[in-house]
């Protein structure tokens, strides 16, 4: 009976590779892409050498004067062999499309860790309602949430908003109190000493902080020093903007804005990298923004090594083709996204604003 547990180990092992074809290899929507993009891709299976998959002729002996037993024991050997024959035939067939998909699927998946700047575009992501991926992008490594804002729940939270939430920790709280689930947090725009926002901040329809548009430069603030600053907010239709502080005035008048943070400065300001911005710079920090892609995403980054503001602004126009994008914060710059393995809730104390999707 040892060789007619070798064909069904092999069988089941084949049908569950066939169970695995379905959920990922043959899946038509990208959604069902998304987990790989954050794999190790050699962790992907090597191709199977399905040669290796044999049977051979059962040798069946009975006593002498038992000869209809064994004529007996043949034919139903014969039965057998013949259906477990078929069985793996077409396993071996399975197998090997599935050896051409996971190939295929690798591909897909290594493009993702080009340096290329469009390699985020080597697949159709506009269909993604919630995009969590680590790529590489010029020799530096950066985390991307990717977020369609009429699909998710995004908010935003401040110490001088109602409960005073100024770290991850209390904004977790509140929400496990109310049944929610915290997806990503980070924090969201320039503020004082005393944790209240350096500019603009609107909660809920709330204006509790009015914009920031003085000219003269009473620190040495990068919110100041690099014009021109900015505002990314939402409207009550979940539309997402990312504009000039001196524009934000007349978007209010036409919008009927739910959310706003105001921070500085501008990265990219109508597909063009903020000009107070210098190629090569030694000024290296790790860094956080926010852009708005061509389909309407917001797109969150923080970069996971420190770069400088021109390369960071490279990253949302070149990689991610944001038309706009707002510097949120550098040097204390945190990000909670448990997808991307950034669990931790701790060292995030003393924030101003902070921006979350929630569930």
């Amino acid at each position: 009976m040892k060789r007619f547990k070798s064909i069904f180990v092999i069988i089941i092992i084949a049908g569950s590779f066939n169970v695995f074809a379905q959920n990922t290899a043959t899946a038509d929507s990208i959604s069902q892409l998304k987990n790989f993009m954050v794999l190790d891709t050699n962790n992907i299976l090597e191709p199977i050498d399905t040669s290796t998959i044999t049977h051979e002729p059962l040798s069946i002996t009975t006593a002498q004067g038992e000869s209809n037993l064994n004529d007996t024991l043949n034919r139903d050997y014969e039965c057998l062999y013949n259906s477990c024959s078929e069985i793996l035939n077409n396993c071996k067939e399975q197998i090997q499309e599935l050896n051409e998909k996971l190939v295929s699927l690798q591909t897909v998946i290594n493009s993702l860790w080009s340096t290329d700047s469009s390699s985020i575009y080597a697949i159709n992501i506009d269909n993604i309602d919630n995009l969590p991926v680590n790529i590489i992008f010029q020799n530096k490594s950066y985390s991307v949430y990717i977020v369609n804002p009429h699909k998710n729940e995004i908010n935003l939270y401040n110490e001088k908003d109602k409960g005073g939430y100024y770290d991850f920790i209390s904004i977790n709280q509140r929400l496990e109190s109310q049944g929610k689930v915290l997806l990503f947090a980070m924090n969201a725009g320039m503020y004082q000493q005393n944790r209240e926002p350096e500019g603009l901040f609107i909660n809920d329809g709330e204006e509790l902080q009015k914009i920031n548009l003085k000219k003269k430069i009473p620190s040495q603030s990068n919110f100041y020093n690099l014009r021109p600053n900015g505002v990314f907010a939402i409207d009550k239709i979940n539309t997402p903007y990312i504009v000039r502080s001196e524009d934000f005035p007349e978007l209010e008048k036409r919008s009927n804005i739910s959310f706003a943070t105001q921070s500085g400065p501008m990265l990219i300001i109508n597909g063009e990298i903020n000009t107070h911005f210098t190629k090569g710079s030694s000024n290296l920090n790790i860094r956080n923004g926010v852009g708005i892609n061509k389909s309407g995403k917001v797109v969150f980054v923080i970069s996971n090594e420190p770069v400088n503001f021109y390369e960071f602004s490279e990253l949302f126009k070149d990689g991610l083709k944001c038309n706009n994008a707002l510097y949120l914060d550098g040097v204390i710059s945190r990000m909670y996204l448990p997808e991307l393995n950034k669990t931790s809730l701790q060292n995030s104390n003393h924030l101003g604003p902070i921006i979350t999707v929630e569930k």
